[in-house]
Order: structure tokens, then C-alpha cells, then sequence
């Protein structure tokens, strides 16, 4: 009994198939187990902790800016009492029309 050309080229390329699967689920095994194993440390944190760095990696909270930072000092240069008095304020504080009114227009 002997093996056609042509079947043998088809078994070289399943087996060629196979073992390309083999890598791809070996790959992910290894994604699984990197991302299980992070899991199990970052459960040492805090919850906050965890938000911010799944919200880091999806480039949703970066480091504020020097602009930031010098407005943070001032804003805590201010004495407690005058912030308090200040937040007090803006939040009295009445709009001639919603804020979502003002946003809307200034889209325009």
C-alpha cells in the first residue's frame, strides 16, 4: 500500500495546521495564567488602587500636568475655612439657564 504525493503534502500541511494551533493555545494559556497571577496581586491592593490602574491602562487617568500641579498649590495654599466658603458659594450658586443649555450653545 502505498501513500499518494499528494496525501502525504496534505498530512505535511495538518500537521504544519496543528502545531500552529498548539502555539496559539500554548500563548494563550500563558496570557491566562500572566493575567490570573496579576489578579491574584493586585487583590492585595485596594480597591481604588485596581481602578486606577485598569483606568491608566486604558489611557483614561494620566498624571496631572505642571499646569495642574501649580493650580493644586494654590488651590491648597488657600486657607480651609476660605475653601469651604468658596465651595459653599459655587455650589449656591444659580444659573440663568441649565448647564446643559450653556454646554449646548457653546458647542455651536
Amino acid at each position: 500500500m502505498s501513500i499518494s504525493e499528494k496525501t502525504i503534502k496534505q498530512m505535511q500541511k495538518d500537521i504544519r495546521d496543528i502545531k500552529r494551533q498548539l502555539v496559539r493555545r500554548q500563548r494563550n494559556e500563558t496570557a491566562r495564567t500572566k493575567s490570573t497571577s496579576k489578579l491574584r496581586t493586585s487583590r492585595s491592593r485596594s480597591a481604588g488602587e485596581r481602578a486606577d490602574e485598569i483606568l491608566r491602562a486604558a489611557g483614561l487617568l494620566n498624571e496631572p500636568t505642571i499646569k495642574e500641579k501649580e493650580l493644586i498649590a494654590q488651590w491648597q495654599a488657600v486657607p480651609l475655612e476660605e475653601r469651604k466658603r468658596l465651595v459653599e458659594e459655587f455650589r449656591a450658586l444659580k444659573l440663568d439657564k441649565p448647564l446643559s443649555q450653556i454646554v449646548i450653545e457653546n458647542r455651536r
